[in-house]
């Protein structure tokens, strides 16, 4: 694939499969800042935890925590930025033994022009559906947004649906 700047409705998607033997892998996706794209990262998210062994609860988890901060990101972007040729989101997917890592950064202005009240109430849904989560700047000026989801053990948790009725 190219690395060239993705054009409007164009949607890029490299990997670096230096893992081939199951170990550690890195998929990078990036697309418009427009949320119509936030289905083709839910669908990614989806192969991939799936391929991780995440139990379907799980990847329900991490596809919503994705869509929530691909559209904080993207509300960030001006209608002009939306359009504009140069504008994409990076969306990095490190797939690790034990966990997936989630990545968003803009370009460079991006997700910092977001209102405090808009941020916060995406901040306290992120922290209930991720296990770690950062959000702050990047290296070269660029907004991150990075969640950690770890691989549960079968036996470690109860499913939602079970309640003691004793």
């Amino acid at each position: 694939m190219s690395d060239e700047t993705p054009l409007p409705g164009e949607t890029h998607l490299t990997g670096d499969l230096s893992g081939a033997n199951g170990q550690d892998e890195t998929i990078e996706v990036r697309l418009p800042p427009r949320l119509e794209y936030a289905a083709v990262l839910r669908a990614a998210v989806g192969v991939i935890a799936g391929g991780m062994s995440f139990n379907y609860d799980e990847i329900m988890r991490i596809r919503t925590a994705l869509t929530e901060a691909f559209e904080l990101a993207a509300a960030a972007f001006t209608p002009q930025e939306t359009e504009a040729e140069s504008s994409h989101m990076s969306v990095t997917f490190a797939v690790r033994q034990d966990r997936i890592e989630i990545e968003l950064a803009d370009p460079g202005h991006g997700i910092t022009r977001l209102g405090e009240e808009a941020e916060e109430e995406s901040k306290a849904l992120l922290t209930s559906l991720v296990d770690e989560l950062e959000m702050g700047p990047g290296g070269g000026g660029r907004r991150v947004i990075r969640m950690v989801i770890y691989k549960k053990s079968a036996g470690s948790q109860a499913s939602s649906s079970e309640c003691d009725l004793s």
